[in-house]
């Protein structure tokens, strides 16, 4: 994102955007494990909430490097509430990721349909400046989807055996 010594923004937030794309991939292995290798989870009086909290503690844990990589790498060029708002919005879009690929019931092909579309669509929400709106309504909408989607997917898995 650097060019000489000018910084670009406009690169940053794609390089951004893509690197989010990329830990997709890592989503849709989470879940996949998750509810297959470890089917007993399902059984557990564990309540939605913290569920919900399971994969968010995972998220921040797993995006704390790029979180260290954007404070060391980026510090001058973007303020620190800036920073800290993507994190917050990357950690939210893994968590939206995670309700999408259980409404698509863990099919690839249409998991990754929405991955680019919202790709696309997180692209132009950043765009706007409202970086702390941007990440709670990413964080709203990503948790109506799981709530919507988590227990849908038990009775189709059981549905199908």
């Amino acid at each position: 994102v650097r060019n000489g010594d000018d910084f670009d923004a406009d690169l940053f937030e794609i390089f951004f955007q893509v690197m989010l794309t990329a830990h997709a991939a890592l989503v849709f292995y989470l879940v996949q494990f998750s509810e297959i290798q470890m089917k007993f989870r399902r059984n557990l009086p564990i309540p939605l909430i913290k569920t919900a909290g399971l994969y968010l503690l995972t998220y921040l844990i797993l995006l704390l490097p790029e979180l260290a990589f954007m404070l060391v790498n980026n510090h001058g060029n973007l303020q620190i509430s800036h920073i800290v708002f993507q994190y917050g919005s990357a950690v939210a879009i893994l968590f939206l990721y995670t309700g999408v690929l259980y409404g698509c019931g863990l099919h690839m092909d249409s998991y990754m349909l929405f991955v680019f579309i919202s790709f696309i669509m997180n692209f132009f929400l950043q765009k706007t400046g409202q970086h702390f709106l941007a990440m709670l309504f990413t964080l709203v909408i990503a948790f109506i989807v799981f709530k919507s989607h988590y227990y849908s997917f038990e009775r189709a898995v059981k549905e199908e055996n």
